[in-house]
């Protein structure tokens, strides 16, 4: 599938469908939080890509970002 974003331009994208007219393209990321060892500041490490899946908006405004049926085999 094929998105388009305006700073971005066109992305394609590994989806299994185009999303329908209620749902959008999600990106779930795991970040990995560490801390400098001389004053310990925490900060993100690294950013592991996981998913890309389809839900509709509404779920991100009431839980912060949709929650799936299930966790990729990644992150079990």
């Amino acid at each position: 599938m094929r998105l388009a974003e305006a700073r971005i331009g066109l992305l394609d994208v590994p989806v299994s469908r185009a999303p329908r007219e209620n749902e959008c393209v999600f990106l779930r990321t795991v970040e990995y939080v560490t801390t400098e060892p001389e004053h310990g500041n925490a900060y993100v490490a690294e950013e592991r890509l996981v998913e890309l899946f389809l839900a509709p908006p509404e779920q991100s405004k009431a839980a912060g970002s949709p929650q799936p049926d299930r966790l990729p085999e990644a992150t079990r």
